[in-house]
């Protein structure tokens, strides 16, 4: 092998390490990911130890993958992406978690999906310290399994709109007649914590009442279905 093959092969080599090396230190510290059913944390100790929700592991980063070692026996691989203090880390299974550093602001105005400040006329709300507006969930929901209809309207610039109809039923010799017995409305804002397939929805009403909603995008053997979401526990189709 020539020097100057060698050289270059060198350089890259360094370049590599380096790139890897930075990544590592990039990641140390403590991170969160806020489920519906606690928090779950990630701890990054040096740059190939971790502590992933109290269970200890050995890691190295390869590219935009953690290949992580847990008991010295089974090494998986975890695609993951870091922007600013959010790092999104994709499961074997599909599932995807976004954690936030620890003491870092989740809404900051500058991370991709949110919703620049000013930019939603009733605000969003200021308990749920920011989120993103996934483009996944923006559309029409409509509650599959209901007797009656209930729309949940997701709009991309931060807004939602809500609409139920409950319906009621009458015996009349032995046939039942069917007609919708009340109707409820509202309309605010809305944002996320969580990933695109799962998470939490923060919303405020115009009339300033706060609440969350739980969702999960429908997954069967692997596969993930857009168009079907569940909405604390009810299922939903994107009409």
């Amino acid at each position: 092998m020539n020097r100057t093959l060698l050289a270059t092969l060198m350089v890259c080599l360094f370049f590599l390490l380096a790139v890897n090396g930075y990544a590592a230190d990039s990641l140390l510290g403590n991170w969160v990911y806020q489920s519906p059913h606690g928090d779950i944390s990630l701890q990054f100790t040096s740059a190939n130890q971790l502590v992933f929700d109290g269970d200890p592991a050995s890691y190295q980063v390869q590219g935009n993958n953690l290949i992580v070692t847990a008991d010295e026996e089974e090494t998986m691989s975890y695609p993951y992406s870091l922007q600013n203090d959010q790092l999104q880390i994709t499961f074997p299974d599909g599932s995807q978690l976004m954690f936030t550093r620890a003491g870092a602001t989740a809404g900051d105005a500058n991370m991709p999906g949110m919703v620049p400040a000013g930019g939603n006329p009733t605000g969003v709300v200021p308990a749920a310290g920011g989120g993103q507006v996934f483009q996944e969930l923006v559309g029409r929901w409509k509650d599959i399994r209901s007797s009656g209809h209930t729309i949940i309207e997701l709009h991309a610039n931060g807004q939602f709109s809500y609409y139920s109809d409950t319906t009621a039923g009458n015996s009349n010799y032995g046939e039942t007649n069917w007609g919708y017995g009340s109707s409820s409305g509202t309309r605010g804002s809305w944002q996320a914590r969580g990933t695109a397939q799962q998470g939490v929805i923060y919303y405020q009403t115009e009339s300033g009442e706060q609440d969350t909603l739980d969702y999960r995008i429908q997954m069967e053997k692997g596969q993930v279905f857009w168009n079907e979401c569940y909405f604390d526990g009810k299922l939903y189709q994107k009409q």
